[in-house]
């Protein structure tokens, strides 16, 4: 026997949703006999309606149906002592009953003893749904204690919310009700209130999807029966569960039958059009055709730009004239794909404008750009506050979970990492692949969620990882090498809720990352935010505008205070960032691994380097590695170089990387100048080891560096690091005994410790030996992927090192520096 135990009719009380209250409809415009058809025809045995606070439309159902119907209210209940409002579902009792139950139900503990003395039957809908916002886990454990049935499934409500309630009433046990007990002294009311009954309704406020949720029990031949089966607990939930366009397909359709109710037009316009093609074909013959001739007529008319939405909507129009007969489900999600793909047609034309704009510098320009791409928003505030109230219990479900079912540390984390670089040479990319592989080691799924616009190196991706769809891509001028994303919205959107995560972490600012923050927002769950690279810095080193420099870091402040950590490479940048403004109590650090078997010594290298790139080994090598730009202080590289070639050094300056155009090009040319310099260009991460073991040293001089993966890298490999005593890099260099940290910018300092080193090389070739020991030892000891990953999201089983790490390193490392350099000084 099936019965939809949660419908509303056209006589409830005003709407919970906020959208619908500000427009003035009804809750409902379904009326009773519309409802009793529907339930009917989905094979619904018994019929009931709970309306809240109301019962004129069901006490009508049961007087034209006695044998069928039953009456049913959902009673809006109060908590007295801080007002907490919650609902609950009440059948089978009289019209006195109900005047008694809607006199009481403004304190709900004398509600609920009275509808036990009753014996009326009774469920709390939707528990863990905050009606009026004041819903904690203090008050879900006092009904947990207080009613023994429960709306397992509620058929506005996701798959996830609905089942993730379901399982704290199935981990119940009597040490959890004792503990609830002790902790609220609440008496239960049955000898095992840890077995609760479950019903399920569709909650159906427009009519669509009265029937596809219901309650079972076994056969019985009066709705008296089906009730006494429900007090028994002996009621199974079936049915279907929401998602979060259903939801906001459901309010539009109210909102569209409020608009038909007080419309007076004739013929109707195009939103009645699409209202009666989606919900139900009311308009029909000359009326229908009419509108949409002059739908059609008034797109074509229309000047390009304004005329998109009403040619969208034409579309719209034409597919669902071809599939008129399928079911609503697809139906909407016809439309949300043509939705969709409106807002990334706004949003190229929007790229396209705002880059026009800033090119020309015309503010107006740039003005009207952010102006064509407003209708998105009005497009997609419908599903973005359908999917923010439909995952609203989340944090509150979470808190259920940690405080009385104790099921949080047991429980699987699925992770998305958000960023707009992925298989980019980078330190961002090479961290997110590098913890995605381990984290599969270690039975975590921390998935990366990505916008890819070339399909090359797709063996880099981790399994499992997202692609969004893209409507657009630009380059930066500073990063000319990686090429950006701008992913499609609501599509993305999709497959996020389809991936259901449990949290959200985003590497970069960019539009994956503001993707990231979004989804994190409307879903109700943790985001974590990483700060990788210092854009602030680098734009005061690259531009003198003051201007821009300000609105980067404001944003930047405005992009990592969404989230509710902030992990920062290193101390000295925690504190550098508390100094410009970001929470202080955020911020943590994150610091980094490193591969100490692909980054190793090789006795060969200096061989190797000469082979492949023409670089002499009986010299001082001296190497740059990273993006080669303004930012990273590379020319102080080249300007150390010169300075010790009129001091007759015998040394190699080799850049390995790229930088952005014409500036790259332009230091190219001039340090090529200079004799003994090498660009190696863009290499391949496996190529690295190989030019960092056969260097001596690392030249580091960036300022604006928050990590600095190079410097570990070569450290890794037996390279002591020169680095500046500005930014990240030097935290993870032992200053005078891996390598040094020097004064930013002052170039006699670095030359001079550059001589006094290659004077070491040859006169006291064991303390340089020693030092590169030092170096390796250090990094391989301190910096473990392992101990990155538990610090970002914790692992039950960390373990002591990665597992490419190995205990004994120092046998392996035979240096090239058992050979003399010749010659190394001349003075």
């Amino acid at each position: 026997m099936k019965v939809d135990m949660h419908v509303h009719s056209c006589h409830s009380e005003e709407p919970s949703e906020w959208l619908l209250r500000r427009i003035g409809t009804k809750e409902s415009y379904t009326t009773v006999d519309a409802v009793y058809a529907s339930a009917r025809s989905e094979g619904m045995n018994f019929v009931t309606i709970t309306d809240h606070n109301r019962i004129d439309g069901i006490m009508n159902l049961v007087e034209k149906h006695p044998d069928v119907a039953f009456t049913g209210v959902e009673s809006t209940a109060v908590f007295p002592e801080d007002g907490c409002r919650v609902h609950v579902l009440c059948y089978g009792f009289t019209e006195s009953q109900f005047r008694e139950i809607d006199r009481v139900r403004s304190d709900v503990y004398v509600l609920r003893d009275y509808l036990q003395e009753q014996g009326i039957a009774h469920a709390v809908a939707h528990a863990t749904f905050a009606v009026n916002g004041k819903l904690t886990v203090n008050h879900i454990g006092r009904l947990l204690l207080m009613f023994d049935c429960f709306e397992a499934i509620n058929g506005t409500r996701s798959t996830r919310a609905n089942l993730a309630f379901f399982e704290t009433l199935r981990s119940l046990s009597p040490e959890i009700i004792g503990d609830l007990r002790r902790r609220y002294r609440i008496e239960p009311s049955t000898k095992s209130p840890w077995v609760k009954g479950l019903i399920a309704g569709s909650d159906d406020h427009c009519g669509l999807r009265i029937g596809k949720t219901w309650t079972e029990t076994e056969a019985v031949s009066t709705p008296a029966m089906f009730l006494e089966k429900m007090i028994n607990r002996r009621t199974i939930p079936c049915g279907e569960h929401s998602n979060y366009r259903i939801f906001a397909f459901s309010i539009y359709k109210i909102a569209c039958d409020f608009s038909r109710e007080k419309a007076t037009q004739t013929p109707p316009g195009w939103i009645s059009v699409i209202n009666d093609m989606l919900f139900g074909c009311r308009i029909t013959g000359w009326k229908r055709r009419f509108a949409i001739k002059h739908l059609r007529i008034s797109s074509g008319n229309m000047i390009k730009e304004k005329g998109m939405l009403l040619r969208m909507v034409s579309g719209m129009v034409a597919e669902m004239e071809k599939i008129k007969d399928v079911p609503i489900d697809e139906k909407i999600d016809l439309i949300y794909d043509k939705i969709g793909a409106t807002c990334d047609e706004l949003t190229v034309r929007f790229m396209g404008s705002l880059r026009q704009a800033i090119a020309k510098g015309d503010l107006a320009s740039i003005f009207n750009a952010f102006q064509s791409v407003l209708p998105c928003a009005f497009m997609t505030i419908p599903f973005f506050s359908s999917l923010r109230l439909a995952t609203g219990a989340t944090p509150l479900q979470n808190k259920i979970d940690h405080e009385i079912s104790l099921r949080s540390s047991t429980g699987k984390k699925r992770i998305l990492w958000f960023t707009d670089t992925i298989v980019d040479q980078n330190g961002p990319s090479e961290t997110i692949r590098k913890m995605s592989w381990l984290g599969l080691r270690h039975d975590l799924e921390l998935i990366p969620a990505v916008c890819r616009v070339s399909e090359n190196r797709p063996e880099l991706l981790p399994p499992g990882t997202i692609e969004f769809p893209y409507v657009g891509s630009f380059t930066l001028s500073v990063y000319s090498m990686v090429t950006i994303a701008v992913p499609s919205v609501l599509a993305s959107i999709k497959m996020i809720c389809d991936a259901a995560p449990d949290e959200i972490i985003v590497s970069t600012p960019g539009p994956v990352g503001l993707l990231g923050i979004l989804a994190a927002r409307l879903l109700n769950i943790p985001c974590q935010g990483i700060f990788h690279t210092d854009f602030t810095g680098q734009a005061a080193c690259l531009t003198d505008d003051d201007t821009v420099t300000r609105l980067i870091e404001e944003y930047l402040k405005w992009f990592y205070g969404m989230c509710y950590k902030i992990k920062v490479p290193t101390r000295r940048y925690i504190s550098i960032l508390s100094d410009r403004g970001y929470p202080m109590e955020k911020m943590s650090l994150f610091c980094r691994g490193i591969d100490s078997d692909l980054f190793a010594p090789d006795i060969d290298a200096r061989t190797k380097l000469e082979k492949e790139y023409g670089i002499p080994s009986n010299r001082v090598n001296l190497l740059c590695v990273g993006r080669m730009s303004a930012d990273k202080s590379v020319s102080m590289a080249a300007r150390i170089h010169e300075e010790l070639l009129m001091r007759n050094a015998q040394v190699n300056l080799i850049f390995a990387g790229s930088g952005p155009e014409p500036w790259y090009t332009e230091f190219k040319n001039a340090a090529l100048s200079t004799e003994n310099v090498f660009f190696l260009g863009r290499l391949p991460r496996v190529q690295l080891p190989v030019v960092y073991a056969g260097s001596d040293l690392l030249l580091f001089p960036s300022a604006t560096d928050t990590f600095g993966m190079a410097v570990l890298e070569a450290q890794a490999c037996g390279v002591p690091a020169l680095v500046s005593d500005s930014g990240g890099p030097q935290e993870i260099v032992l200053n005078t005994v891996t390598g040094y940290v020097l004064p930013s910018g002052n170039t006699d300092a670095w030359v001079r410790t550059i001589v006094s080193l290659i004077t070491m090389m040859t006169t006291v070739p064991e303390q340089f030996i020693e030092m590169k020991h030092r170096a390796r030892d250090h990094v391989v000891r301190n910096f473990s992927w392992v101990t990155a990953l538990n610090d970002l999201v914790g692992l039950a089983h960390p373990g002591n090192h990665d597992d490419e790490q190995r205990e004994e390193y120092g046998s392996s490392f035979l240096p090239h520096n058992d050979r003399p350099i010749e010659p190394a000084m001349a003075n």
